[in-house]
């Protein structure tokens, strides 16, 4: 059995060790190295881009609906001048 010294010595290790752990969680997810995926603040990256295979197959449609069709040269690669019109 403990002594009430190790009791108390014990529970202070164990709060440390929380605490260093929620410090070092908390840094991880501002810093992107840990990711929350129900989370809507710190959510990685890739979860908000469209799917590639969704992409391609409804890419025009896409383009049309947010009009942005004056991309669409650039999308293609077509022209890497930077200098567009919409047409």
């Amino acid at each position: 059995m403990l002594t009430q010294g190790e009791s108390v010595k014990n529970f202070l290790w164990l709060s440390l060790y929380k605490v260093f752990t929620l410090f070092h969680v908390s840094d991880a997810i501002k810093n992107a190295t840990l990711n929350l995926k129900y989370s809507l603040k710190y959510r990685n990256f890739e979860d908000y881009l469209i799917d590639k295979e969704e992409w391609r197959e409804n890419k025009e449609s896409f383009i049309k609906i947010h009009e942005l069709v004056y991309l669409k040269k650039w999308l293609n690669g077509s022209d890497i001048s930077g200098q567009y019109t919409t047409e």
